[in-house]
Parts: structure tokens; sequence; C-alpha cells
């Protein structure tokens, strides 16, 4: 609460605020102009048209609506009384003002046809300062349908007008929307470069007016904020906290609540990013205060999600998932699809690591619904804007066209599947999905890998919990990377032990290969972060048949079993410390040549030659006598082809002043 009280005196309390239905300070002039207008002013639609442009823009959308249907009846009004001078101007005024209420509120099918009419007519009668506006404005409704090619060639333009009449706000404001384009192309660089010469504009900007004056002053926190959104994408943490602390001095002056909220997530993004999850914390909750106090429930539920997001980092998935469910609750009638798709989607890694199957499944389902309806929708609504550009300029956007029914589709479909391979492997999701009941297949040839580590369990004794999760989470992430290069499928983790297998879902041929090349790119992970860690690696494998299948109803395990799981399993039990030790149905098939029939991707197998050392006959308990082998590395292989793990830098953050009062 104390830092609440710092964001709003003593005299903005919560029952003052509701009183108050949302104004900001800039909200607050519009409104006081508003009402010291006169209908004799020659300028009357013109200045009406202004009032509820800036209106939009500060999110009053319903007041904005008002002016801006006012000012259209008074620019008709105005012509049925013969004032021909300048009623064809004043309606294109109240025109663009209505289709600036349209474009803010989402409403792209309305406010696209005003805005195409605008340009056209500002064009040809050469106000360029209507023409620049309405380029610019078509420019951003672009960008927010994700047409960013469309949207740099509009802002372009826009721009040369701006430069050509000097008129610094306009541009302004067109740097901070070519800026936001080149983000949503994911090029930060050229996006940091716009939105700082948007700000260096709006500050070489005379405020000749009070008008002038309260739009530099709204437009200003917000290009702080995307300067900010910027360095964070480059990595420029320090440069990052900056802008966004400057963002959120402004929009405490303006009593900005939405700006508030995003400047404090900023705060609280750039903390989490450095690992400081007490300080991210403490800012979340303290736009939780505000938003649950001033705001609204988008942006209450926003700042839910993230703090669900800060204790799912933390592993507190309990607490995760209180804050999860209800930013869910919030977000659920909102139009705000992209928020509520990734509010299912972390819903559906804190029930998996929960092990509540059916729920992960039920919000993954959820996830994929929503982000095939919005691909799927933006789509069909781009190729409807664009026909209608078509129609205002016969402009030929067929390439456009194909990036948004396909590459969009396809980006979608690719982050869907990504996620569903996080719970179960793309095969057998996909007969889940299609309704197969039981789930058992039989497979003739398959290598098995058990992976144990020596040293464990004294470390355990040792350190924290913190600790040991953190320590078994970067070595079978690393496990886990090399299963997915070299195609096996990763089983299940057991205490400190790891299982994989080659050759399933999908047969292969090379599957003894590949899970040699595994272990041996294991050993080579353990040769680093082994010393780092003062453990060892003790692998085992064996090849042969097995079943695999899924069971459990409320939670759904992948699974293998047969006599070749067993065998594995005493080949690492068997070993010795850092060493991989094979059966000798390994070995000879190592040594033998490698069919082609079911090479995955249809592509020839790399050939290998490896090196071994015969252990010979040993008791293996269940088994008997069995000669055995310890794999070594490929005679041809370099230690340097190995993964090489990746460690942090120092906190460069470490040494900065937090300080937010």
């Amino acid at each position: 609460m104390e830092m609440c009280r710092r964001i709003f005196p003593p005299s903005h309390n919560s029952s003052t605020y509701t009183a108050r239905e949302d104004m900001n300070a800039v909200t607050q002039y519009y409104h006081d102009t508003y009402t010291k207008l006169s209908t004799h002013n020659p300028d009357y639609v013109i200045q009406l048209s202004g009032i509820a442009e800036h209106l939009a823009d500060c999110g009053d959308k319903k007041t904005a609506t008002l002016r801006a249907h006012e000012a259209l009846e008074a620019a008709r009004t105005r012509k049925h009384e013969g004032l021909q001078t300048t009623t064809r101007c004043e309606a294109h005024y109240a025109e663009y003002a209505l289709a600036v209420v349209q474009a803010e509120d989402g409403v792209f099918d309305e406010a696209l046809p005003h805005l195409f009419r605008i340009m056209n007519y500002a064009e040809a009668r050469q106000y360029r300062e209507l023409h620049a506006k309405a380029a610019w404005r078509l420019g951003v409704c672009y960008c927010r349908i994700a047409m960013f090619t469309t949207a740099l060639e509009y802002l372009t333009q826009a721009r040369t007008i701006a430069q050509e009449i000097s008129h610094f706000l306009i541009e302004s404001s067109t740097c901070t929307a070519i800026g936001d384009a080149h983000l949503g192309r994911e090029d930060a660089q050229t996006a940091l470069q716009y939105y700082r010469e948007a700000l260096r504009l709006l500050d070489i900007t005379s405020a000749e007016n009070d008008d002038t004056k309260h739009s530099i002053s709204w437009k200003k926190p917000s290009i702080l904020l995307n300067i900010a959104t910027a360095y964070k994408y480059l990595g420029g943490m320090r440069q990052a906290f900056v802008y966004f602390e400057q963002a959120l001095t402004s929009y405490k002056h303006q009593e900005n609540i939405a700006g508030i909220c995003n400047a404090l997530m900023g705060i609280a993004d750039v903390y989490s990013t450095e690992k400081r999850y007490d300080k991210a914390l403490e800012l979340l909750f303290t736009a939780f205060e505000v938003a649950q106090h001033h705001g609204t429930e988008k942006e209450l539920g926003h700042v839910q999600f993230a703090l669900g997001q800060i204790y799912r980092a933390v592993e507190r998935p309990e607490t995760a998932l209180e804050y999860l469910l209800a930013s869910e609750k919030l977000l659920g009638a909102s139009s705000l699809l992209n928020l509520i798709a990734r509010v299912h989607e972390s819903l559906s890694l804190v029930y998996k690591s929960l092990q509540l199957y059916e729920k992960a499944y039920h919000h993954l389902e959820a996830f994929q619904a929503i982000r095939e309806q919005t691909a799927m929708q933006d789509g069909k609504r781009a190729v409807k804007y664009l026909q209608q550009g078509f129609e205002m300029e016969r402009a030929q956007k067929e390439a456009e066209i194909y990036r948004l029914k396909n590459v969009e589709i396809s980006h979608a479909q690719q982050e869907i599947e990504r996620l569903l391979l996080n719970i179960l492997p793309a095969p057998i999701a996909q007969r889940l999905r299609e309704g197969e009941y039981r789930i058992a297949d039989s497979y003739d040839a398959v290598t098995v890998v058990f992976i144990d580590l020596v040293g464990f369990t004294r470390l355990a004794e040792q350190y924290s919990a913190v600790h040991i999760v953190g320590m078994l989470d970067h070595l079978f992430s690393e496990f886990d990377d090399i299963c997915t290069r070299l195609g096996l499928e990763k089983i299940k983790t057991i205490g400190d032990a790891y299982m994989a297998v080659a050759g399933l879902p999908f047969r292969r041929d090379d599957h003894v290969q590949q899970a040699a090349l595994f272990a041996l790119a294991v050993q080579a992970v353990m040769r680093d972060l082994g010393k780092q860690y003062r453990v060892q690696a003790r692998i085992g494998i064996h090849t042969g048949s097995a079943v695999a299948g899924v069971i459990g109803k409320s939670k759904f395990v992948y699974d293998i079993w047969g006599d070749t799981v067993n065998t594995a399993s005493r080949m690492e039990s068997h070993g010795e410390a850092g060493k991989v030790h094979i059966s000798n149905e390994v070995y000879q098939e190592l040594i033998a040549p490698i069919s082609t029939n079911n090479i995955n991707n249809n592509q020839q197998p790399a050939l290998h030659t490896f090196d071994f050392e015969e252990r010979g006959e040993i008791e293996v308990k269940g088994k008997g006598l069995m000669r055995t082998w310890f794999l070594l590395a490929p005679a041809s292989q370099d230690d340097h082809d190995e993964p090489v793990p990746q460690h942090s830098e120092t906190d460069e953050l470490e040494t900065m002043d937090w300080n937010l009062e």
C-alpha cells in the first residue's frame, strides 16, 4: 500500500477516483474545453472534431463517439444554413474524427472506408494536414491487424507530407507508428531508432496552445514506454529500466491507470528477466492495488496474469494457478484474444507441472482454439480490408494476402504443435484428439537409454531443494536438447534418472546408432557440467523389442515396457561412472551396416565408426552371464563438436539504483 500511496496522493483515494469516472488529467482538459465551445465560432466543427479525436486517443471512446456525431450533425446544419465556404472540409474533419473513434475501438470495417475517402478527398484538394493525418491513421489501422508492409506504405507517405509542412506533432506520431510496425516485424533495432526520433520531434514541437501542450503530454509517456520495450527486446535492461521509470512518472502525473499498470509491469518484467523475483512481485502487487481500486477489469486481469507468470517462474504453481484463474475469469468476456490465449497457455503449463494432465490438456485445447480462431479471423479480415483498398486506390496486394492467409496461420499452427509436444509425442497426442481410447503399440526394434547421476544423493543431502531442482533442470534440459537434435523420444525422469528411447514413436533403422550418439553427447555435456555440479553420468543401453502406450485417465502418461527396458536398466546399474555400458546386442548392431529403409525424412544415415572397450562376461542380476562392452567416442569425432552449455554473464543490473520513489 505504501507504493500505491506514492502513486496516488491521499486526496486521490478510490472513492474520489471512481466519482471522476476514469477521467485522467488530459481527458478532463478536453471535457472542460468542450464546455467552453461556442456554436457561433467559425471553427466550431473542426475544434469539436479535434476534441473527439483526442478523447478517442485517451481511451474515452463513449464520449468521443458522442462528440464525433455532434461534429457531423453540426457540419450538416452549417451546410443547410448556407455556410458553403468551409462546410466540405468541416464535414471531412468530422468524418475523420468518427473514423478515429472506430479505429480505436477496433471496428476497422467501418474506419477504413472513411479514412480512404478522407485521404483521397484531402489529396485532391491539397489539404495537406488532413491528408497526412488520414494516411497516418490508415497506417496505424493496418499495423494493428499485423499488415506491416501495407502499414509502412501509408506511414511513409504520411511522414513525407508532415515533413513538407513542418508538422512535427504528426511526424512524431507517424514515427511512433513506424516503430510499432518494425517491432511487429521483430526488428527491434529499427523500431528503437524511430521511437527515439519520435521523442526528439515531440521535444522540439512548439506548445503554442493548450491543445498542443496536452497532446504532447499524452503522447510522450507512450513513446517512453515503447522505447523501454524495444530496449528490453534487445537485451538492454539498464536502458529499459530507465525509460520504464520515466514513463511511470509521466503516467502518474496524468493519472493514467492503464499507463501506470503497463509501466509497473514493464519494470517488473525487467526484474523478472534478471531473476529478481522479489522486486518484480513488489511492483506487480502495487499494480494490482492500482488496478483493483482505480482500473478496469481488463487492466486487473492483465496484472493478475503477470503475477501468475512470476509465481510460475519461481515454481509456486498453486499460487500461480490462483492468479491465472482469476485473470481468465476477468478477461474471459473481453476482446483481448491474444492475452486470453497466453493465459490458457500458462494454465496448461501449470497444470502439467502439478501432473493434472486432463486440465492441462483442456487449457491447451482452449489455447489452440483461440489461436486458430484469431489466425483465421485475421486472415479473412485482412483480405477484406485489402479489397477495400483495391476499390479506393486500385492497388495490387496479392503478396500480402498470401502472407496473411498462409504464413500467419502456419505460424499459429507451429506454435500450437510446439505446446502439444511438451505433453505427449506428436502422433500420440493426435490420436488422443481423434478419440482413440486405448493406445498400445508393439515395436520390433527400439534402443533404450538409461542415465543415472552418480553422486546426486550426496549432493541432495548437502544443498537446498531450490539448488538441487535447478541443477536437475539445467542438466536434463541439456539432455532434452540432444534428444530433439538426434530424434530420440524422452520417456520420463525418475528422481535423478533419465530415460530416452530411439525408434519410437517413429520407427527407424538407425535407432541403435542414434542412441549411441545421444549417450556420447550426454558424456560430452557431463565433462563440463559434471565438474561444475560434482556429479557423473552412468549410462546403460540395450536394444530389442518393446511395447509402448498411454496409461491413465486423469493423468496421461506415455511409457514403454518389456525385457529390453529391464536389460537397459541393468546395463546402467552394472556400469561405471563416466562410462557408457552397452549390451552385446548393441555392440553387434553398431559394427553392422545400417539399413536405410526407415530413416526419418528419407535422409541417408550419417556414417559413424565407434570405438569399444570389451568388458567381457559379467553376472547381471536377473539375466545371468552377459558379454558387455564400454562404448567410446567415434574415432572421427572431435571433442569440440560436442554441445557446450552456455553460461550467463554477471548480472549487470545488480549495481543499479532500483528506487522507484
